[in-house]
């Protein structure tokens, strides 16, 4: 989550172990706070977010930039609050 840009939801693809290489993509242009990130079955990015719903992106690659895919999950009120995912 970035404030710098509007608090678009962001991903950062480490180049090594340290993340002292990186590149920074942008998932979605609409804010996504309270951010939890693991891989899917298919080894690509799957991040639980909240954005006034429950919201889940599934990365299109492995840099989160191309082809993702975003769902509402739950959008019964302002749910999705602390979210937490795991594969």
């Amino acid at each position: 989550f970035d404030l710098s840009t509007i608090g678009y939801l962001k991903v950062a693809h480490c180049g090594n172990l340290d993340c002292t290489l990186s590149n920074i993509f942008i998932v979605s242009t609409f804010s996504g706070i309270y951010n939890s990130i693991t891989l899917g079955s298919d080894n690509l990015p799957i991040i639980s977010y909240y954005n006034n719903d429950l919201k889940v992106a599934h990365c299109g690659n492995l840099d989160c930039n191309l082809n993702n895919v975003i769902t509402a999950v739950d959008t019964s009120g302002t749910v999705g609050q602390y979210t937490s995912i795991t594969s």
